[in-house]
């Protein structure tokens, strides 16, 4: 999952797109929460799973300036 991460990243600083580090949102309560409540089967999120996404996206986009009215 790492190097997927990884040329996602790159994808998205080469045609400047905003990258969404949800690997790493998800990962603490992945670590911390009971087995399938964040992930249900390693690779699908959960509705706890989809808002943790949801507001990390949100966090994400919000710092990049996207969200900004332009003039």
């Amino acid at each position: 999952m790492a190097a997927c991460a990884e040329k996602a990243k790159a994808a998205a600083e080469r045609f400047g797109a905003v990258y969404v580090p949800f690997r790493s949102a998800l990962a603490p309560f992945v670590d911390t929460c009971p087995p399938g409540s964040v992930i249900w089967d390693g690779v699908h999120p959960t509705a706890l799973g989809h808002e943790i996404m949801a507001r990390q996206w949100y966090e994400t986009v919000d710092k990049s300036g996207l969200l900004r009215e332009r003039g």
